[in-house]
């Protein structure tokens, strides 16, 4: 846990936002998005078990994801992480994946495109 927290305060500290690129230094919160593009990197990242896809993620500012509630769509950039180093890649540089639809829509609360229904497990 110690090591996620850590990394919370390294990208709060070190990373721009994906849509705006103004530092999230400013930000109260941790605001990420999980993309539907490939990643080839090792971090960063988010897999789901039901598609085997390693999927991109993108860091959003406080300001960004208050004035964009479905900002998915307005990211330009996605995140990796090496030492110390964030790298930013243009998404649409990166290939596309099938999204999973795993959780309702986040805008109108609707579970009608849910296909799978979301497990956390913790050990």
């Amino acid at each position: 846990m110690e090591y996620m927290v850590d990394f919370a305060h390294f990208l709060l500290k070190k990373a721009t936002c994906c849509i705006c690129s103004k530092t999230l230094n400013g930000s109260k919160h941790l605001n990420l998005a999980i993309l539907d593009k490939k990643a080839t990197w090792k971090s960063p990242v988010w897999m789901s078990s039901l598609d085997h896809q390693v999927r991109a993620v993108a860091v959003v500012c406080d300001g960004c994801h208050n004035e964009n509630p479905g900002f998915v769509e307005i990211v330009k950039y996605a995140i990796e992480v090496r030492e110390d180093e964030i790298m930013l890649h243009n998404v649409d540089e990166l290939e596309n994946v099938e999204p999973i639809n795993i959780l309702p829509d986040f805008n109108t609360g609707s579970m009608k495109d849910v296909k799978y229904m979301p497990f956390i497990g913790y050990n």
